[in-house]
């Protein structure tokens, strides 16, 4: 699997965001608007299935591919086992 951060800043629906966002694959909400996402989708699916939510310039959004090999940071703990361990508690 493919490990993602995806990053936004939405003025509207933000509640709809994340469900379709977690409806993607495994997430992990790392800080308040931003997640990583574990799946088999491309960058290319997930950007258009989450662009929607900002079509009308309601906000900004990121979808950006991480190298876990090439990772560096401060994250909670619960952040870097979901990492480690490549499974969610659906944070």
């Amino acid at each position: 699997m493919k490990l993602y951060s995806i990053s936004y800043d939405i003025d509207n629906n933000e509640q709809d965001f994340i469900v379709a966002l977690k409806n993607l694959g495994d997430t992990c909400n790392y800080v308040k608007s931003g997640w990583f996402l574990r799946t088999n989708e491309d960058n290319d699916v997930i950007y258009k299935k989450l662009q929607p939510f900002f079509a009308d310039g309601n906000g900004h959004l990121l979808v950006a591919k991480v190298n876990e090999d090439l990772m560096s940071g401060w994250l909670s703990s619960n952040t870097i086992d979901w990492l480690m361990k490549g499974t969610s508690d659906d944070n």
